[in-house]
């Protein structure tokens, strides 16, 4: 699986690797003219880079407008690591960057093609298209979530990618066997699931009970869910994740009986803390899957008194971890 560091650098210093990556995709791809790309703000601004295999392969940068704002700019992604995920890590690096320096208001003027990357982040079109060195852009903005969110995630997400990869398994294996020993478990026919990302508990030992499951493919803003069974195929989608091929049947709603959701964190009331993409909490408040079992799986540790909420925050039916399966609600 494809895996990239994201660093903060000084323009100076990574001038050529930098100015090598914009000229490629602005200049020779888009037709920019150098005098527009080169603006004279670069030495003021904030410079991200991206390495895939030590080498460098995209590249962003951040500049402050005015007091509590702050614009993401000149995202660029070399064209032989696209579609891997690249431009939303950079993307999430400088939203957190921001988030550290107390800006809470974020804008970026993104080119109309990659406006669904923007929305997905949580960015919202101000207004209609306009040209800009020749090319078509939209005006995006985001009110940043509150800065203990993006600690907390940051945190368990650490403490979850240290665990030893024996006692990430050992910590899994009794999460499966907290489940599969489960009412819920033995009684249900129609369970979808998740495949571990960034060691979340890896739920495969589970797989092999005779169940139809079911796995997301991310489309659009949207999780489309599929059959899948052990020996099928997988594809990696454009976050790095597993997930089935799309010509793998789909799955209704009126189908499933529990939904495993993957988090980075739970609390005693059954919310949720997740990437911060929305994606479930969009499907769990649809009409059609508002009834299904949820099912929050978690480490011990990430299971706490409280997460902070948003208003559009889904609450979970149970939370399962190592050494327990809560009810997070009253039947």
């Amino acid at each position: 699986m494809l895996r990239s560091l994201i660093k903060i650098v000084k323009y100076q210093e990574e001038l050529t690797a930098i100015q090598n990556i914009r000229i490629q995709v602005f200049q020779q791809e888009q037709g920019v003219s150098a005098e527009l790309e080169f603006d004279g703000l670069d030495a003021t601004a904030t410079h991200l880079l991206a390495y895939f295999n030590g080498q460098p392969v995209g590249t962003a940068r951040i500049r402050n407008l005015v007091a509590g704002t702050a614009k993401i700019e000149r995202l660029a992604v070399l064209p032989e690591a696209r579609n891997q995920g690249i431009g939303r890590e950079l993307m999430l690096a400088a939203l957190e960057l921001v988030a550290k320096q107390e800006d809470h208001l974020i804008t970026v003027h993104a080119q109309e093609y990659i406006k669904g990357l923007y929305e997905e982040l949580g960015f919202t079109q101000i207004g209609n298209e306009f040209q800009e060195a020749g090319i078509t852009h939209v005006k995006m903005m985001k009110q940043l979530e509150s800065i203990n969110k993006s600690q907390l995630r940051r945190q368990f997400i650490h403490h979850r990618q240290s665990l030893s990869n024996p006692e990430w398994q050992t910590k899994s294996k009794a999460i499966c066997q907290q489940l599969q020993s489960s009412s819920l478990f033995t009684k249900a026919q129609t369970i979808l699931a998740y495949f571990s990302f960034k060691q979340e508990p890896d739920l495969k030992v589970l797989f092999d009970h005779n169940k139809q499951w079911g796995f997301p493919r991310c489309q659009g803003k949207s999780l489309v869910w599929h059959l899948w069974q052990p020996g099928d195929e997988l594809a990696i989608g454009k976050y790095g994740i597993y997930e089935p091929f799309i010509e793998a049947s789909t799955i209704e709603p009126q189908e499933v009986d529990i939904i495993l959701v993957p988090a980075v964190a739970c609390d005693r009331q059954g919310y949720r803390l997740g990437y911060g993409a929305g994606y479930y909490d969009r499907l769990l408040s649809s009409p059609e899957w508002q009834n299904i079992i949820t099912v929050g799986v978690v480490f011990d540790f990430a299971y706490i008194t409280e997460v902070p909420k948003d208003i559009w925050d889904i609450q979970l039916d149970f939370i399962c971890t190592e050494h327990q399966l809560v009810a997070s609600k009253t039947f």
